[in-house]
């Protein structure tokens, strides 16, 4: 007796292609997978189908991931925030708190002073698109709140491993911002000439 396809790669393929490219697909993968096909010649199709989408995506959305690096790459945490008297008196006072509300203190100082420069380098991005509104930037901010307090909250156990000072500061330091700003930009892309057409005035 036949089986049936595993359910996580069609909910996968269900998901992550849409339209009538995902019902097409699914429709081919299905008669092949009828036709004698294994389990894992399913999976590796679907796993194909989804990595050519998201390539796709990646290539129709450059600017989100090129503005992203901009921005975390351009701002120097190290030296303009960090090792400010204001910024270093604050948080030498916040990292004498009993544990763990001194982990509790640093993450939200890193978020905060992150967060002021997420926000200004996202509004600008919906500006420059033409798509600045209460709606959206809500919807971006919501969406990069996650990723940067999360990686802040690892960067300090990622310094416990004495990494590299170069790469902590260069790479790792900025990852939290970085991956804000793509999750953001994801969210609310530059509008496609279709819906610039529609929302046009007659």
């Amino acid at each position: 007796m036949k089986s049936n396809p595993p359910l996580l790669a069609t909910w996968l393929l269900e998901h992550f292609i849409r339209g009538e490219d995902s019902e097409a697909l699914a429709g081919d993968l299905l008669e092949e997978f009828g036709q004698g096909r294994s389990i894992s010649w399913y999976r590796y199709q679907v796993l194909v189908a989804i990595l050519l989408t998201l390539s796709k995506k990646l290539r129709a959305r450059w600017i989100c991931f090129l503005f992203a690096v901009v921005v975390s790459s351009a701002v120097s945490f190290r030296r303009q925030i960090w090792q400010s008297f204001e910024f270093e008196g604050l948080f030498t006072w916040g990292i004498q708190l009993p544990w763990p509300a001194s982990l509790a203190f640093t993450v939200a100082l890193w978020s905060a002073s992150e967060g002021m420069i997420f926000f200004v380098a996202f509004a600008v991005y919906l500006i420059t698109i033409r798509r600045f509104n209460r709606r959206n930037f809500s919807k971006g901010a919501l969406v990069a709140l996650v990723p940067l307090s999360l990686g802040n909250l690892a960067l300090p156990w990622i310094w416990v491993w004495h990494p590299p000072m170069v790469i902590f500061y260069t790479v790792i330091w900025r990852l939290p911002l970085f991956s804000s700003l793509i999750l953001a930009t994801w969210a609310v892309p530059p509008a496609t000439p279709q819906r610039q057409s529609a929302t046009r005035p007659a």
